[in-house]
């Protein structure tokens, strides 16, 4: 009796064995289904296809029109408008798409040119995003075209590399847009004025200049798999934002003139403030202004000292209304005076769009000059933040900070700064273009 019990128990494993394994490979089935659903690619083109799958828009008002996007011809049309912001473009794909990525490339032959970039979102010639590179102003731009002509609403400032190409991915995901460059994050925005659109490629006013663009592929994008907003670095030289103070105006552009490559491995944190205390005395502050003058809200203040010659306070204040007036303040912070530290300074999710630093005091009285290797303001712009529920990472390429602990008065318990590894990798794969220029033609 026992064995046969025994042999059915068998069976029955065997069999829950089946389904468990029936189970697992199901499943599988499943994950590679919607793995592949969620590449589906939309659209390709290596530009030999410009009459069947693309379509010439240019701007009405353009001097020089029309624009003439040719394969293996020239084109003479100097086509530009008056905002020098995409005169022609080259449309693909429906009104109604929407959740999308863009892959291409851009290439420098020659550095002239204004916005050249990724289209999306594109509704008709007055409603649209467009997303790419001026290399008159030498850098990046995200741009919505509205009834009442262009607004800039993000920029960073990176030097492009001459003779390089620099392969760029355009994630569009409804209210979310991001735009990477040789896999450094450029722009992370929610903007969500245009939800769905076609998109395509911008040009305007090159004159002579050879910008190549590089072969494009359109994936259908499930925005659940794009990674969390990364919390931002708002106050930043390159991002537009600006010393409005003049006293020590240079020294305290230092705190915020970090440089972002695109072709290099790391970034470069620029210069130090170093301010002579005996020529400007104790309180020293400067005032700043955050990109194109729009509110913010801030997460943490954070501090890099260098070797020596510490401040002991700190205050910060803040105004929404002016860079003279009605600033409010958010407290003092004392600075602990330990050398290479870092330093955060926790905040409430502070709105502003002007932030004031004043230096109250010297770590150590007979210092002649008082020293601070770089500030972070962390947090994001109003209307451009996560989800909510949504977790925030460090920016990419940027900074990664550990947490800290409040000493129970203002100020924090410093810690050593460690850097992340910044990512992007370039990959020298020289393929079909199409040129917008005077001498416009095929390059393999």
């Amino acid at each position: 009796m026992s064995s046969v019990l025994e042999e059915k128990m068998r069976g029955g494993r065997m069999k829950n064995h089946k389904v468990v394994c029936v189970l697992f490979v199901f499943l599988g089935l499943l994950l590679i289904v919607s793995s592949v659903e969620a590449q589906k690619v939309l659209f390709k083109s290596n530009f030999t296809d410009l009459r069947e799958n693309w379509e010439v828009v240019d701007d009405p008002d353009a001097e020089r029109s029309p624009g003439k996007w040719r394969f293996g011809l020239a084109d003479f049309s100097y086509i530009r408008n008056r905002d020098q912001t995409i005169a022609t473009a080259l449309l693909g794909g429906e009104k109604d798409w929407s959740n999308y990525t863009v892959e291409t490339s851009l290439h420098m032959a020659s550095p002239q040119g204004y916005l050249i970039g990724i289209i999306c979102g594109y509704q008709d010639p007055e409603h649209f995003y467009v997303i790419g590179y001026n290399f008159y102003q030498r850098r990046f731009e995200f741009v919505a075209h509205t009834s009442e002509g262009f607004e800039l609403l993000d920029s960073n400032k990176v030097d492009f590399p001459d003779g390089v190409e620099i392969p760029l991915r355009l994630d569009y995901a409804g209210a979310r847009v991001l735009l990477s460059a040789n896999g450094r994050l450029i722009f992370d925005m929610i903007d969500g004025r245009y939800r769905s659109g076609r998109f395509g490629l911008g040009a305007s006013g090159l004159q002579g200049s050879k910008i190549l663009i590089g072969p494009v592929t359109v994936k259908s994008l499930d925005s659940a798999v794009l990674p969390p907003m990364e919390i931002q670095d708002l106050l930043v030289l390159r991002k537009g934002a600006e010393v409005v103070s003049k006293t020590e105006e240079s020294a305290f552009k230092a705190l915020i003139d970090r440089i972002l490559y695109l072709d290099k491995e790391e970034n470069r944190e620029g210069s130090d403030l170093s301010i002579n205390v005996e020529r400007n005395p104790f309180p020293i502050e400067g005032i700043f202004a955050f990109p194109q003058e729009k509110t913010v809200e801030i997460h943490s203040i954070g501090l890099r000292l260098g070797s020596r010659y510490f401040p002991k306070e700190i205050e910060f204040l803040v105004s929404e209304q002016s860079p003279e007036s009605n600033f409010q303040s958010l407290g003092t912070f004392q600075i602990e005076p330990e050398k290479d530290s870092y330093q955060e300074f926790t905040l409430d999710h502070i709105k502003a769009k002007y932030l004031k630093v004043r230096l109250l005091s010297p770590s150590v009285p007979t210092d002649r000059y008082v020293s601070i290797d770089e500030m972070f303001v962390k947090g994001y712009r109003v209307g451009s933040g996560p989800e909510v529920g949504a977790s925030a990472a460090p920016a990419s390429g940027e900074l990664s900070h550990p947490e800290v602990s409040t000493n129970g008065k203002s100020g924090m318990i410093p810690t050593r700064m460690r850097k992340r590894a910044s990512g992007g990798s370039f990959f020298p794969n020289f393929r079909t273009y199409i040129l917008s220029s005077i001498t416009q033609r095929l390059f393999l």
